[in-house]
């Protein structure tokens, strides 16, 4: 019950338009990282019970592709913020850091990859928008 809970406002946070968005950016990021460190299980597994033998209630964990969806939905959404998109790109190493709170799957492996590449992707935009201030503009090697 909790845990749809947690989605639907997942996807209302992201579904915001971009200027709300980009508004409450940093306070949203904040949340989802609250919610992930308080209820890691919400981002790593959902229970289900799949009998994989006739009469046995095995217990399955798997994480839906719909779930992490929504999680990268709300963390894209953030990320026009410049504060938001410092959370949430921390967020993201820490996600996919090694060790026991790992929690990369192949459920989110793609999805980790693709919003880590919208980073390097708005990061190389904003540096060519840059002006090339304080910059030296002489070659690197002269000749004598």
């Amino acid at each position: 019950m909790l845990r749809d809970q947690i989605y639907v406002s997942f996807d209302l946070l992201a579904g915001l338009p971009p200027s709300v968005a980009n508004s409450v950016g940093e306070q949203v990021i904040a949340g989802l990282i609250l919610v992930i460190r308080k209820n890691r299980s919400i981002v790593r597994f959902h229970i289900s019970f799949i009998p994989l033998q006739r009469h046995s209630n095995d217990v399955v964990r798997h994480s839906s592709q719909t779930e992490w969806s929504l999680v990268f939905a709300l963390i894209r959404s953030a990320i026009p913020n410049p504060e938001a998109a410092r959370m949430s790109f921390d967020l993201i190493a820490s996600m996919a850091a090694d060790g026991p709170d790992q929690i990369v799957t192949a459920d989110n492996f793609l999805g980790l990859v693709t919003i880590l590449d919208e980073f390097v992707t708005i990061a190389g935009a904003a540096m060519q928008d840059r002006p090339n201030k304080g910059r030296r503009t002489e070659p690197l090697t002269t000749t004598k």
